[in-house]
């Protein structure tokens, strides 16, 4: 196909999958027009394939050109609003290029769900565009001879999620550039809406608590808000949140202000350069918190309170008081959750602290500095804290309050190795101040490697029944009693 002085090619709108696939492959593009091919509008099931598009003469159009492109422009009827789901592959595309300030791209991709991958790509100013452009939106966007960083003639409202690999570019000013471009796509299972962020998705109006929000694996380079009772899970593999920017707020990756919120399959990773927690919930009214399946990485030279240095955060009253919730936090689940650091000295202070809080603590693996798990004031309900692999400072329980029921700590393998030198001198289980004589069950646990290994103080009503005991020397203390104030 010789476009000429053409606009393009092939053109084509609104593509999708009702009456099958839809395929553009094997066609020869020469000429001087703007667009190779142009895909407006595509909802899914479109392959590019196989063409070969070459700019062998330019037309007198000053504006941005490009030798493939999958846009948003001209939503009409049932066009959808955000371009998906087109593979762009084995494609050549030759000599893109432009003499105003404007630009020639080679392929050009906004919106969702997209997979560029296995084409070539040379003498072009811009080999691959990946772009949101909010200009114009919700109208057409401004396509005229601008100097700016964008292919001016598509404007979809978000761009993620797309997949591009594998290309092989060469000869072009600039190979690929990626502007405006979300982290991932996060979809409200509730509304059917995604988003390119977990930030926007929490925001949207249509969410609501109770509605499922999917994060699907990538890189989410921001501090979370969670201000409504949603269910965070991560799908298809484990997102990363990792915030590379300018801290607001609290110090910490989710901030947690409402009921009900579960956080489940994430990895946080956590710069104590700049930040404390990988969650911190703290707010007058707050219950069912739900924190599982979880990977907590924490790497960059500690800096800050080192009081607030704790992984998990629930109403807990350190350095920074959070410990705000009216009449404590019913239903804490803490469960299947790793917290790991960083050699020699990025580590936290405590897998997760929580003050005034009821609930259980489960089948986790804990590497931290003082307190892998540390439960203070628990105001009304059970603690139960089992089958956890406790690899740091263990576990450190205090100061029950008459409300509190039994608090158990069973089959749970303590390891103190790590303990005797990030912590030396401490028993890695602390009870402590028990004066309300609430009942301690420690059951069936298995302690290794120590120095110390239970230290009660100031304590009663507590039960040792069918514990291991297998210390580092012989001069370790597996139990100490210490009753002098009760």
């Amino acid at each position: 196909i010789d476009i000429g002085g053409g606009d393009n090619a092939i053109g084509v709108v609104g593509l999708n999958t009702s009456v099958g696939a839809n395929t553009i492959s094997n066609n020869g593009i020469t000429g001087g027009g703007r667009y190779g091919i142009e895909i407006k509008n595509p909802a899914g099931g479109v392959t590019v394939s196989g063409n070969n598009v070459l700019l062998s003469t330019q037309n007198t159009d000053l504006r941005d050109r490009a030798g493939i492109a999958i846009l948003r422009r001209g939503v009409t009827g049932s066009n959808v609003d955000v371009p998906n789901g087109v593979t762009i592959t084995g494609n050549t595309v030759t000599g893109y290029q432009q003499t105003s300030t404007s630009e020639g791209f080679g392929i050009v991709v906004e919106g969702t769900n997209h997979t560029v991958t296995g084409n070539t790509v040379t003498g072009c100013e811009v080999g691959i565009l990946q772009q949101q452009n909010p200009s114009g939106y919700p109208g057409d966007a401004d396509q005229s001879n601008l100097a700016d960083q964008y292919f001016g003639r598509g404007n979809s409202p978000m761009t993620c999620g797309n997949t591009i690999s594998g290309n092989t570019l060469s000869g072009n000013t600039t190979n690929t550039r990626d502007i405006g471009v979300g982290y991932g796509i996060v979809t409200n299972t509730t509304t059917n809406e995604a988003f390119c962020s977990i930030q926007s998705a929490v925001n949207d109006a249509q969410t609501l608590g109770g509605h499922t929000l999917e994060v699907a694996a990538g890189t989410y380079n921001e501090q979370v808000v969670v201000n409504k009772g949603v269910n965070i899970k991560g799908v298809g593999g484990q997102p990363t949140v990792d915030f590379t920017g300018t801290v607001s707020g609290k110090p910490t990756l989710f901030d947690v202000s409402a009921d009900g919120v579960t956080i489940d399959n994430i990895h946080f990773n956590v710069d104590l350069s700049k930040l404390r927690s990988a969650v911190i919930a703290s707010a007058a009214g707050l219950d069912n918190i739900t924190v599982k399946n979880n990977l907590v990485d924490a790497y960059g030279t500690p800096a800050g309170s080192y009081g607030d240095r704790n992984a998990i955060s629930i109403n807990y009253g350190g350095s920074t008081n959070y410990r705000v919730a009216s009449g404590g936090v019913d239903n804490v689940v803490f469960q299947n959750n790793t917290v790991n650091g960083t050699l020699p000295a990025s580590f936290f202070r405590s897998g997760i602290s929580v003050d005034e809080g009821a609930g259980s603590f489960t089948g986790n693996t804990l590497q931290t500095i003082n307190h892998d798990v540390l439960v203070r004031f628990t105001g009304s309900g059970a603690v139960n804290i089992s089958s956890n692999n406790l690899n740091g400072g263990g576990v450190e329980l205090s100061d029950m309050n008459a409300g509190a029921t039994n608090i158990s700590v069973a089959g749970n393998t303590f390891n103190g190795a790590f303990a005797i030198v990030s912590a030396p001198g401490a028993a890695i289980l602390r009870l402590k101040n028990n004066y309300n004589s609430v009942a301690h069950t420690i059951s069936a646990n298995n302690f290794n490697g120590f120095e110390w290994g239970i230290s009660m103080e100031n304590m009663n009503a507590v039960s040792l029944d069918g514990n291991t005991f297998m210390p580092s020397s012989g001069t370790a203390r597996a139990v100490v009693v210490n009753t002098k104030s009760i």
